[in-house]
């Protein structure tokens, strides 16, 4: 994906707000993903930060959507035809 391998080859440390925006959900959401131990962040005085590649690698972990496979692909492999 595009926006992961962007991610991860990101020079600086990604913000609250941009890991809010990119996961388009609210600062307070991320804040309770990171003290449930679900998002791994670094923590820098009172400010919380993410690395953009462990921050890429994560997402690409939790990625629940299948490849995509076209019904004609899905059909051959289980050797079904139209008339069977």
């Amino acid at each position: 994906m595009k926006l992961l391998d962007d991610l991860a080859q990101r020079k600086t440390a990604l913000t609250l707000e941009e890991v809010a925006t990119i996961l388009q959900t609210t600062r307070r959401q991320i804040k309770r993903m990171i003290s449930d131990g679900e998002l791994p962040s670094i923590r820098v005085g009172n400010a919380v930060r993410f690395d953009p590649e462990v921050f890429s690698e994560w997402l690409r972990k939790t990625t629940t959507t299948p490849k995509f496979e076209s019904l004609a692909s899905r059909k051959a492999r289980l050797g079904k035809t139209r008339n069977a």
